[in-house]
């Protein structure tokens, strides 16, 4: 078996590189050894603060496609600890991730180098053997059943009987027992390395996504006014610049859109266009990066604009953005971008800048790196879920919230923003909008979504999806033929 010190000297690297100086070559390394040896595909998911049973430390996660997930840990100081793994890896409230199944802790930070292999083979072996024990063989033992030989052990264990004689009844050696009986606890030959149940974990919030997390869990979301009033909420510690981004998933049509806007404009004072700008539609990377660097230092709104979640460029910038660190530098070094040096204030950027487009025949110049000083907000109709299949990093660096509500609530909503919504004409005049909004048509067809008649329309036409568009075209339909539109509602839903 090729020892992982062998695997750094075919890489021309040796154990010196393996230092507190080297933490994420360290970490890669680690994880191109755990692909290799067990067949994974684990790609780098984040680089996160944490605190695991008493000690403060830094966890390199990384994921495979089918949801395992090794975490390498270090202390804070950069020396190396211990590696956490994950049966599934999973996200929890707001920036927060599931508890790792195992840990495998070295004796020391030398010995993992010749240790890792070993280790990788016992954690493969124990869960291939876990798996058929505890799920195909069941056990008789004094009139119970118990499931695998792990718990049968345990019981004969608890009832005093030697060693030899569940060894005897068990027809397992020596080396098997001690695995049985130590749980989930199980050493190197030579002590070298100890894989036993994870230490619980937490990942360092700031006080204002910990206070978020705490009463997300408390509220009930089946209640359109609450999901509301906590996204006012959240909107807000955006705009006043206490968090760094939200993301708003769930069905169209119900006023996230406009919730933002108007606790950005009428709560807070903020000026579109000055304060904040809106990107909505498909977009590519080139054209999304360039607008966060043209608007580095403004609430950034994109609004049913799910192309930026697509490709890993995107991406990737998307998480610098959004990064908790005290500086949110954003890098894209790209036949695009124009090489700048680090560190420069964004006026020296904006002059380097200017001079590019002027010796480049006036061409747009975008910089390969800048600081982000603004916030994001992610405005989609995309699930939560989906979202987290294409980068499960992205939804962890957010607070987001879910607004889904059944047709009752929906409708509820709709009836509560009653006064806020106008309709336009389709067609301009002059350029210009046409308001078209009569206010008793609104209530006369808000009273008739409320109706027994158009819910049963609703069901004939397979539930069809109810929103504010909903309410807008019916009153539409009502402008232009008032003594008929009821008769045409089936079409226009």
């Amino acid at each position: 078996m090729e020892s992982f010190g062998e695997f750094l000297e075919r890489r021309k690297l040796n154990e010196a590189t393996v230092s507190p100086q080297n933490t994420d070559k360290t970490a890669d390394l680690i994880i191109s050894y755990f692909n290799k040896k067990l067949g994974k595909h684990y790609n780098i998911v984040d680089v996160l603060d944490a605190i695991k049973g008493s000690n403060k430390i830094k966890q390199a996660l990384y994921k495979d496609a089918d949801g395992s997930a090794v975490g390498v840990n270090f202390t804070t100081s950069g020396e190396f600890l211990s590696i956490s793994v994950w049966n599934t890896l999973r996200l929890t409230g707001v920036g927060g991730w599931s508890q790792p199944d195992k840990d495998i802790v070295f004796k020391s930070q030398e010995s993992f180098a010749t240790a890792l292999p070993a280790a990788i083979d016992a954690l493969v072996n124990r869960t291939d053997e876990s798996a058929i024990n505890e799920v195909i063989n069941t056990y008789k033992y004094n009139g119970n059943t118990y499931t695998g030989k792990r718990e049968v052990a345990q019981a004969m264990k608890k009832d005093g009987l030697s060693d030899l004689q569940i060894m005897t009844s068990l027809k397992v050696p020596a080396s098997k027992l001690r695995k049985l009986l130590g749980s989930e606890e199980e050493a190197g030959e030579d002590g070298s390395f100890e894989i036993k149940v994870a230490e619980p974990q937490k990942f360092n919030e700031s006080p204002e996504v910990s206070d978020a997390v705490d009463k997300f869990e408390e509220t009930e979301y089946a209640d359109p006014e609450i999901v509301f009033k906590q996204m006012d909420t959240m909107v807000k510690s955006v705009g006043q610049g206490i968090n760094a981004a939200l993301l708003i998933t769930g069905q169209g049509g119900i006023g996230k859109s406009f919730g933002v806007g108007r606790v950005l404009k009428e709560v807070l004072g903020l000026v579109k266009g000055e304060d904040y700008v809106i990107m909505k539609g498909s977009t590519s990377t080139y054209a999304m990066y360039r607008f966060i660097y043209n608007n580095y230092n403004k609430v950034i709104i994109f609004d049913d604009c799910d192309s930026v979640f697509d490709g890993a460029d995107s991406l990737n910038i998307l998480k610098a953005v959004l990064d908790s660190g005290e500086e949110r530098i954003v890098s894209w070094d790209t036949a695009g971008t124009v090489p700048v040096p680090a560190g420069i204030s964004h006026e020296e950027l904006e002059q380097m800048l200017a001079e590019y487009s002027a010796a480049h025949h006036n061409k747009p110049a975008v910089p390969s790196q800048f600081e982000f000083e603004g916030g994001i907000i992610f405005i989609s109709n995309l699930s939560k879920d989906a979202i987290a299949k294409k980068d499960a990093a992205l939804l962890s660096r957010c607070m987001n919230i879910d607004v889904t509500f059944s047709l009752e609530d929906t409708i509820n909503r709709i009836k509560t923003c009653l006064p806020y919504i106008k309709y336009y004409a389709a067609k301009k005049i002059n350029g210009q909008s046409v308001d078209i909004t009569n206010e008793q048509d609104k209530e006369e067809v808000m009273e008739y979504m409320l109706s027994t008649d158009f819910k049963n329309i609703l069901k004939k036409t397979h539930n069809a999806k109810v929103s504010f568009r909903t309410l807008i075209n019916l009153c539409k339909l009502k402008a232009s033929d008032p003594d008929n539109w009821k008769s045409c509602v089936d079409r226009a839903i």
